[in-house]
């Protein structure tokens, strides 16, 4: 701080030395004068004690007696004292030999009082006697008979008055110094005094701008220096509630943000990283430190998205594009300028929603009402050629007829069994179909739901593997219609993808709180890339062998949401050429949600 106490007090020491030096400067005439003044005030007060003490005597005596007058004053003052007739004879000189003073009268002081009425006179003038300058006193002096005896002067030489001035300034001087000595000091302590509760306002204020807003000045004082200090102390805490402000609403926002399943990215106007959430850096593959600090170009795995963040800086338009970052995921990136007061750009924000399920659904919508047209076109046909075959007569064979018919009659079964798995699917979909929850010997339900299709299994000469049916009961709260269902679907998902000959499984596993069913086949499989869409409506792995079989193409489909139904989930591992296995898991316990 450049010892701020030392420049205070130099700034009031310096201003306490002007102000006595101003002082000194105007008080020398004074001094002069006033010592002057006392000089001829002395000078009139000798002559005018001399006078009378002579007064009333005869000329005679004030002769005789003036110069035992002299000598007594002498010896006390530093005043010549001379007595000089009406002649103009000195009489007596108390610092000369008057045998050897010429005659007086010529001198102005002798001149002026035996020619004018004035009984004093003052003046200075040089010594031919003493050869100096010198200040006299002149006083008439008056005998018994009212006559002028003579004339007393009084005088004191100008060096005696310098010397006299000299000595007072010398003194003057000696008594400044001390006080400027004092005045030294108690500047010292007075700047040390100002200057220390200043620095702890300064030390806190420092500690304010490196944000340490805990600060605060403590100072024994009062006046402005105090209520500075309260200022202070009064912006730390300001400054602390808006710091705090600031940093909960910098946590919250980041709290939002970071819950926001959209990827976001603010980047500063000279395109640096500011904030990012963990959306983003889950699509980016990257860390939050590889990012937070770092250029947006760093980002080099996905130049479509640099390209679009260089044409936002430099258009300053909103920009809106769907991006492939990756082979599986789409993207919709909404680029935005954002700003700050003054409507200038801070920077931008970056916010991309995945729509690659959004894209997904959209090809499944797109592929389901393919897939109906093409499911309903081909019994549609048949029925309606067959139907026109029929009417224009050219069958005549009965045996024909019935064949035409039974088929007419098969594809429209067909129809009706794709109507009603989609009207099913539809109202499981919504939840539209209310749960008979009961508590079921599940492997009861089994061997019941599997002898439904041992017509099929026979066909194909399969075997089927079932859980034993022993003593042990199996207890499981669930819809016996719904989960007949899916173990039906299933089993004949298994029967229709089987080869001839081959082994279909049915195993149980039974936990505390879990059931878990598991159909495993033998059969032809399903490709790696196809799996995750093996529980789509209308999607076969064998189109050709799922249609021949008369399968709607909506089993699985129906499996999973009555599954999902149960709170339960289905999984599905299959290797292409030798096989699959549906593991269904479900709570023993069910807990319908519209009772909590």
């Amino acid at each position: 701080m450049n010892r701020l106490w030392l420049r205070i007090a130099s700034a009031f020491f310096l201003s306490i030395l002007i102000l006595l030096l101003l002082l000194w400067w105007a008080l020398t005439s004074t001094i002069e004068s006033f010592a002057r003044e006392q000089v001829i005030t002395q000078l009139e007060d000798t002559a005018q004690l001399i006078s009378q003490q002579l007064q009333f005597q005869e000329i005679d005596e004030i002769h005789e007696n003036v110069e035992i007058w002299l000598e007594d004053l002498n010896t006390e003052s530093n005043v010549r004292i001379t007595f000089i007739d009406t002649d103009g004879d000195v009489i007596v000189d108390s610092m000369h030999n008057q045998a050897s003073m010429e005659n007086h009268l010529e001198r102005e002081e002798i001149q002026v009082l035996l020619e004018d009425s004035r009984r004093s006179y003052t003046t200075e003038r040089y010594s031919d006697t003493l050869e100096e300058s010198m200040l006299y006193h002149a006083l008439k002096t008056y005998d018994a008979n009212g006559e002028i005896a003579g004339i007393i002067r009084t005088s004191m030489t100008l060096n005696s008055l310098e010397q006299m001035i000299a000595e007072f300034w010398r003194s003057a001087a000696f008594v400044t110094g001390g006080l400027l000595i004092l005045f030294a000091i108690i500047s010292m302590l007075i700047a040390r005094g100002i200057s220390r509760p200043i620095n702890e306002i300064i030390k806190v204020t420092k500690e304010l701008r490196n944000k340490n807003y805990s600060s605060r000045v403590n100072i024994d004082t009062s006046g402005e220096i105090k209520i500075l200090g309260e200022s202070v102390n009064d912006l730390a805490v300001s400054l602390f509630e808006q710091t705090r402000e600031i940093e909960e609403n910098e946590r919250e926002l980041e709290s939002i943000i970071s819950q926001i399943n959209s990827g976001v990215m603010i980047v500063d106007k000279a395109g640096y990283i500011e904030l990012i959430n963990p959306s983003m850096t889950s699509i980016l593959n990257l860390t939050k430190d590889d990012l937070i600090g770092k250029h947006f170009t760093s980002i080099k795995s996905f130049p479509t998205l640099i390209r679009l963040m260089h044409e936002l800086y430099q258009s300053n338009r909103k920009i809106q594009e769907e991006l492939h970052l990756s082979e599986n995921f789409i993207y919709d990136a909404h680029l935005t300028p954002y700003y700050g007061k003054g409507w200038k750009r801070r920077g931008i924000i970056v916010v991309l929603h995945n729509i690659t399920n959004i894209r997904r659904l959209e090809q499944i919508r797109s592929d389901f009402i393919a897939n109906v047209s093409h499911e309903l076109k081909t019994p549609v046909t048949s029925v309606k050629g067959f139907t026109e075959t029929l009417l224009s007569n050219e069958v005549n064979d009965e045996k024909t007829r019935n064949y035409f018919l039974q088929i007419i009659y098969d594809e429209s079964d067909r129809i009706d069994r794709l109507i009603h798995d989609l009207l099913q699917l539809s109202r499981i979909e919504k939840h539209d179909i209310p749960l008979n929850i009961k508590t079921v010997d599940v492997i009861q339900l089994i061997h019941s739901t599997a002898a439904t299709l041992q017509n099929e299994i026979e066909k194909k000469g399969l075997t089927l593997q079932l859980p034993y049916l022993d003593e042990k009961e199996m207890y499981v709260e669930l819809d016996v219609d719904r989960f007949s269902q899916v173990i039906l679907n299933l089993i004949a998902n298994a029967i229709n993808y089987s080869k001839e000959d081959g082994n279909i499984k049915v195993g149980v596993v039974f936990s505390k709180d879990e059931f878990v069913l598991a159909v495993t086949d033998d059969g032809i499989g399903i490709p790696k890339n196809t799996i995750s869409r093996v529980f789509e409506r209308f999607y076969r792995v064998d189109k050709a062998r799922s249609r021949h079989s008369g399968g709607t193409g909506l089993g699985l489909s129906i499996v999973k949401h009555l599954v999902e139904l149960h709170k339960g989930r289905i999984d599905v591992e299959s290797v292409e050429g030798e096989g699959s296995t549906f593991t269904v898991i479900i709570p023993r316990k069910h807990y319908d949600e519209s009772r909590l």
